[in-house]
C-alpha cells in the first residue's frame, strides 16, 4: 500500500483516501440539485452579465472585466461549495463515524480534496467556457495557462473553504465569512480598481491575498497578450496557497 508523510505527523495511504473521495463523488452523482447548480450558476450568472454588458451605451467592454469576473467568481463560488458541502458532512455526523475508522486526518482531508477538486475543475471549465461565450474573453493559445492558473484558484479557494469550515459550526456561520475572508478580497484584489493605484499602505494587504494573483494572471494573458512564463509567478503563489491551506486543514483534522 503507497504512502508518504503529511502533516499531523502521520502515514496517507493513497488507497484510503481515494475510496473516500470515491464515496464523495458516488453521493454528488446522486445529487442532481447539486450538479445542476454547480454546472447552471456559472452558465446564468457570465450570461446575465454579458447581457448588461453588451447592452447599447453600457460604457463596458466585456473582454476587459472577463478575466476579472473569472477570477472572482471561480474563488467565491468553489469557497461556497467547498464550505458549506464539507459542513454538511460534519452536521451529518459522516465526519464523526469516519473519525472513528481506521483512516487518519491526511486521509480524510486528501479525499475530500480530491474530490470537491473535481467538481471544482468541472466549475472551472464551465467558468472558463462562460467567458469565452459570453464575456468574449481572448485567451487565444494561452487557453491551457488561463485554465491552469483559473484552476489553481479555484484549489486555493477549496483549501481555505475546507479550513474554514472546521471552524465553523453551522452553515450560517459559513457564509459569515464571505464578508470577512472574502469581501476584502475582492475590494483590494484588482476587481475595481488595479493594484498599482491602490494607496502605498494597502499594497502589501492586497499582495497577501489569493485573488491578487489569479485576476494579476489573467490579465497577464487575456488582456496583456502573455503566455506560461508571464503567469509563473501567479502560478507558484497560487500553489503554494492551496497547498498551505490543504496543510493547515489536515493539520487542524488530525488534531481532532
Amino acid at each position: 500500500m503507497r504512502s508518504s508523510r503529511w502533516p499531523g505527523g502521520r502515514d496517507l495511504r493513497f488507497e484510503r483516501a481515494a475510496a473516500v473521495a470515491k464515496r464523495v463523488l458516488v453521493g454528488v452523482r446522486a445529487d442532481k440539485r447539486t450538479l445542476g447548480i454547480v454546472i447552471g450558476a456559472p452558465i446564468l450568472i457570465f450570461a446575465l452579465f454579458g447581457a448588461v454588458f453588451k447592452a447599447p451605451d453600457s460604457g463596458i467592454q466585456p473582454r476587459a472585466v472577463a478575466p476579472v469576473m473569472v477570477g472572482l467568481f471561480v474563488f467565491f463560488l468553489t469557497y461556497l461549495l467547498t464550505a458549506v458541502s464539507f459542513l454538511r458532512e460534519r452536521s451529518a455526523g459522516t465526519l464523526e463515524r469516519l473519525y472513528a475508522s481506521p483512516l487518519s486526518g491526511s486521509e480524510l482531508i486528501a479525499g475530500y480534496f480530491v474530490s470537491f477538486g473535481v467538481l471544482a475543475a468541472v466549475q472551472t471549465t464551465v467558468l472558463i467556457g462562460a467567458g469565452i461565450g459570453f464575456l468574449d474573453m481572448d485567451v487565444g493559445e494561452a487557453l491551457p495557462v488561463a485554465y491552469l492558473l483559473t484552476l489553481l484558484g479555484a484549489f486555493t479557494a477549496l483549501g481555505i473553504g475546507l479550513f474554514l469550515s472546521t471552524l465553523a459550526e453551522n452553515e450560517f456561520q459559513v457564509v459569515q465569512f464571505v464578508p470577512v475572508v472574502l469581501a476584502p478580497q475582492a475590494i483590494l484584489g484588482g476587481v475595481f480598481v488595479p493594484i498599482d493605484r491602490l494607496p502605498d499602505y494597502l499594497r502589501p494587504v492586497a499582495n497577501a491575498f489569493p485573488i491578487t494573483y489569479i485576476i494579476e494572471g489573467m490579465k497577464d494573458i487575456t488582456v496583456r497578450g502573455g503566455g506560461f512564463a508571464d503567469a509563473t509567478g501567479e502560478l507558484l503563489v497560487l500553489s503554494a496557497f492551496a497547498l498551505g491551506s490543504v496543510a493547515l486543514t489536515a493539520a487542524v483534522v488530525s488534531r481532532k
